[in-house]
């Protein structure tokens, strides 16, 4: 049985040139739209979403998996994931 990633390579293609053409595709966290990743994708690479124009990073391979970029995350450097709001 293949996985994700190699039935995306083999349902790829090749381009006019005759290159091989790798493309993934996922859901878009934000508007569950396809989103298509050229290339073969690696943890931290960047696509954008067509339909809502959001960016986001691949967070995962196998299964393909696009998340929001960690930078974009307002309020990370005030993030404590230990916090308890009843501490105080």
């Amino acid at each position: 049985m293949l996985s994700a990633t190699q039935n995306a390579v083999l349902a790829a293609g090749s381009d006019i040139a005759g290159k091989d053409i790798i493309m993934s595709e996922s859901v878009c966290p934000s508007c569950n739209a396809q989103v298509k990743v050229k290339g073969a994708p690696k943890i931290g690479m960047r696509a954008k979403c067509e339909s809502c124009d959001t960016e986001l990073e691949v967070v995962w391979l196998d299964p393909l998996e696009l998340d929001w970029p960690m930078e974009d995350y307002e309020d990370e450097e005030d993030f404590d994931p230990y916090y308890e709001e009843d501490e105080y």
